[in-house]
């Protein structure tokens, strides 16, 4: 995914201040971190992007920061050039950190799960404190696992989530790599489920357990979470195309299919 910062340019000068004058040869625009403004050579001021009200400031954020997918964060290919934004000052993190982390959903491979939140925690795989405002912000996370990952979803992640008092949605989506696997996939979110009963009332609010059958699609299976007692379930192949789950009783229930996309973002475009 790219997002060009062209965009920002376009909407501050169509909605604060006409398009500036072009600096005179020899003369070059520079940007004075300390205050904010960006200047000519010759000292005039062309723009001080924290004098704008707040509003139009989340506007200018919402263009690189607001996904309508989820976002996988992945930090195999560094750092995103458009999240350069983040360091400007600590104004600006705050408020485009607020953006970031309340408006999105991300997307953790469970292999990854204990490390991110870690990180996004405020401490890293090392214990040492970083200043870090998502565990603030943080709303909605979906973490992906196999059959063969599943074992990672453990107390010590549980007490990481302990951190983000802020959680209302959870989404976890699991592929079955092997046949008949899936109700083991099942009863370990029912584990994870419940070890997240001690985290305050009011996180995850909303949880979906969903599975995966293509890359961008998956069966909504929550009511296996509520049903009680448990049944032993298995996904049925119709051809008429609809999604069909069956238990040991034969009882049949019609799934939901729903859009998985993903925005790879903390990687360079």
């Amino acid at each position: 995914m790219q997002k060009s910062f062209a965009n920002i340019g376009a909407l501050l000068q169509a909605t604060v201040r006409p398009q500036p004058a072009e600096p005179e040869p020899g003369q070059q625009a520079a940007s004075d971190p300390g205050t904010g403004y960006a200047t000519s050579s010759d000292g005039q001021t062309a723009f001080r992007f924290l004098d704008l009200p707040r509003e139009i400031r989340d506007e200018v954020y919402r263009i690189p920061f607001k996904s309508s997918n989820m976002i996988y964060a992945s930090r195999q290919s560094g750092i995103s050039d458009y999240l350069s934004l983040l360091r400007a000052n600590r104004q600006i993190y705050s408020e485009a950190a607020e953006m970031l982390y309340s408006y999105n959903t991300f997307y953790i491979p469970a292999s990854l799960a204990e490390d991110f939140f870690l990180v996004l925690s405020g401490r890293d795989t090392t214990g040492s404190n970083q200043i870090c405002l998502a565990r603030h912000y943080l709303k909605r996370v979906c973490i992906h696992f196999t059959n063969y990952s599943a074992s990672l979803l453990t107390k010590d992640l549980v007490v990481t989530l302990k951190r983000f008092t802020n959680l209302a949605s959870l989404r976890l989506i699991f592929k079955a790599l092997i046949p008949d696997s899936d109700m083991n996939c099942v009863m370990s979110c029912l584990i994870f489920l419940n070890q997240l009963q001690s985290l305050p009332k009011k996180t995850f609010k909303d949880v979906v357990l969903l599975k995966r059958t293509s890359a961008t699609e998956a069966e909504d299976i929550s009511w296996m979470l509520q049903e009680e007692p448990r049944g032993l379930w298995e996904r049925v192949e119709r051809e008429d195309g609809v999604h069909v789950w069956r238990n040991e009783h034969h009882a049949e229930k019609i799934t939901q299919v729903v859009q998985i996309s993903t925005d790879i973002w903390f990687s360079k475009p």
